[in-house]
């Protein structure tokens, strides 16, 4: 990992500030475009880095430590983000479109209400439980009644395969298939 530069610190700071004050004092991040591979932004190195509401759009963050960092609401289109450790990373509301998430550690991260890369960007990614659940159930509630039949039938077998129940476990507003 690489320390950050003087600006790089300087930009986080007005943004923690812009943050707590509710836009009132410092200045939201905008780091598009910006390379920070390398870098270590853990909630540990920043006392809980909170790029939340940040334009990352386009930025370089490949091999980043984004563990337990706050990104909620972030704008991470087109970021590079693989190999990043995004681990316990909040991602709630982050915009992921065309986002590089390649072998990118996503496990125990919050990816509620983003938006996920359905692109080769997003294979490999390490996932838990909880975030294959979530796809696994965003999948099953498809409508596939204009699909040919042999494509109906393998969703069918996975909706039966997979166990609603767990998509419960993780989201108490969910309803289980069927329901």
């Amino acid at each position: 990992m690489r320390e950050l530069t003087k600006d790089e610190i300087a930009i986080l700071q007005r943004h923690a500030k812009w943050l707590q004050s509710d836009g009132e004092e410092g200045e939201k991040a905008d780091l598009s475009y910006t390379d920070l591979s390398f870098a270590d932004l853990s909630g540990t190195n920043l006392s809980g880095t909170n790029l939340s509401n940040a334009n990352l759009s386009g930025t370089n963050l490949s091999y980043t430590d984004l563990s337990f960092a706050d990104l909620s609401n972030a704008n991470l289109s087109n970021a590079n983000l693989s190999n990043a450790n995004l681990s316990n990373a909040n991602l709630s509301n982050a915009n992921l479109s065309n986002a590089n998430l390649s072998n990118a550690n996503l496990s125990n991260a919050n990816l509620d209400f983003s938006c996920w890369p359905l692109w080769c960007g997003s294979r490999d990614v390490k996932a838990d439980d909880r975030l294959v659940a979530q796809l696994l159930f965003h999948v099953t509630r498809l409508n596939v009644t204009q699909c040919s039949g042999g494509v109906r039938e393998a969703m069918e077998h996975i909706q039966t395969m997979a166990v609603s129940d767990l998509f419960c476990e993780y989201r108490n507003d969910i309803k289980k298939i069927g329901e």
